[in-house]
């Protein structure tokens, strides 16, 4: 069974009143700070505020600014680490809605729009995203068997074949989150099915 999401309000959460005047200097730098490099655009998609553009200009000297391969600019802080552009991705299970794939105005660099189609028009409840080498390989949710305590961790994917070693490497992924939600229980099983 897959759990449910929890909503609470900003203020209750943090257990003080929100900012009279947010500091949108420290908002653009957070941002950066977890899915940058980004473009403008992207920060003012996430942020739903238009006035970051120019906040993001004022920060330019703080920021290294790069070229994606589309030639739009790119600024990240400049002491971010960056990784070696063949560096392998490591498979990723993302809840609903995580900010990773919605924190950009263009999410192509996550998935195409055919794969997006794909994995809305499945059946069933909205469900997790795979992420695999950095992109959209499906959806994922787990099921527990209350007689047994047994649990399994389905991946729904998007591919016609996925390799030995990329299997391997989301079984493990799965495992790994397995025991921080189902710390203690059963047996555990990874299941792969294609999508559609």
């Amino acid at each position: 069974m897959t759990k449910q999401v929890t909503l609470a309000d900003a203020e209750v959460w943090l257990g003080r009143p929100l900012a009279a005047r947010p500091d949108l200097e420290r908002i653009a730098l957070r941002y950066l700070r977890a899915f940058g490099p980004a473009t403008p655009a992207d920060l003012v998609a996430w942020s739903g505020l238009p006035s970051m553009r120019a906040v993001l200009e004022g920060l330019r000297p703080r920021l290294r600014p790069f070229r994606d391969e589309r030639g739009r600019e790119l600024l990240d802080l400049d002491d971010a680490p960056r990784p070696q552009p063949d560096t392998p991705a490591p498979p990723r299970f993302l809840p609903v809605y995580d900010n990773v794939v919605l924190s950009h105005a263009d999410r192509s660099r996550f998935h195409s729009d055919e794969s997006r189609r794909r994995v809305a028009a499945a059946p069933g409840r909205v469900m997790g995203s795979v992420l695999l080498d950095g992109t959209l390989l499906g959806t994922w949710w787990t099921e527990r068997d209350e007689g047994t305590g047994d649990v399994t961790f389905g991946i729904r994917h998007l591919r016609r074949r996925v390799t030995a070693r990329a299997a391997r490497g989301l079984a493990a992924e799965a495992r790994r989150l397995m025991r921080l939600t189902h710390p203690g229980e059963g047996a555990r099983e990874v299941r792969m099915v294609p999508l559609g």
